[in-house]
């Protein structure tokens, strides 16, 4: 999984009928833009002293406010859609984005760009910032059921969790400072410091910030396959 705006991408002349449309801009406008937080396709979901992490929820036909991205982090797609991305002093391109897909973004300086859906569906992705650096060590996740290693950022391991119905994961050692994303909904019972038991039902884009190491055990409660982006951060 590569940086999501260093894929390769089309150069707008392949999208040349929607040029001209309501959403094409002059390059005066461009030059302006708006903090996510002000962007209001873009909602603020966690906000703690090592993320932050937004939902960003673009209708079919529509287009973003430009606006501008300041740190490093980790999404996830959770709809597949056809995207053209226009940012400052850059060709805009077109990407295609799959359903269930993790990316990572490199932020090495300031940077505006919007995103214009060019399909009839609403586009939803979650996308996890690192706001500091924790410091922590080596994931513990290694061979445990249900997880696999799905890229490795500059500011995060981001691990896939994959339960079949009735699965577990057994108990393992959830590091502290990490982000759960859950990609699917169902039911998950929950087993922590094997005394906690709690049976939960989510749904997709839901959120578990975990902020000290712990056991843990999860389990598929549910009666289709559960899965999830896990986010250590670095």
């Amino acid at each position: 999984m590569m940086n999501r705006f260093l894929r390769k991408g089309v150069p707008a002349l392949a999208v040349a009928w929607f040029v001209g449309s309501q959403y094409a801009q002059s390059a005066e406008s461009l030059e302006s833009s708006v903090e996510i937080d002000a962007e209001p396709m873009h909602s603020i979901r966690l906000t703690n002293a090592v993320v932050r992490v937004y939902d960003a929820l673009i209708p079919g036909n529509a287009a973003s406010l430009m606006h501008t991205h300041r740190y490093s982090g980790v999404g996830v797609d959770l709809t597949s859609a056809e995207l053209r991305v226009e940012k400052i002093s850059a060709e805009p391109t077109t990407i295609t984005t799959t359903a269930g897909d993790m990316f990572q973004v490199n932020v090495t300086s300031a940077y505006a760009h919007r995103v214009v859906n060019l399909g009839e569906f609403a586009y939803r992705v979650v996308m996890a910032e690192r706001l500091r650096a924790t410091g922590l060590g080596a994931s513990q996740l290694e061979g445990v059921r249900g997880y696999k290693r799905e890229l490795e950022a500059d500011v995060a391991l981001a691990y896939r969790l994959t339960l079949q119905p009735g699965e577990a994961t057994g108990e393992h050692t959830l590091r502290g400072q990490s982000l759960l994303i859950s990609i699917s909904g169902g039911q998950l019972e929950i087993v922590s410091d094997a005394k906690t038991r709690a049976l939960k039902a989510v749904a997709p884009g839901d959120l578990e910030w975990n902020p000290e190491t712990r056991a843990i055990s999860i389990r598929n409660a549910g009666v289709t396959e559960y899965s999830a982006a896990v986010l250590q951060w670095k």
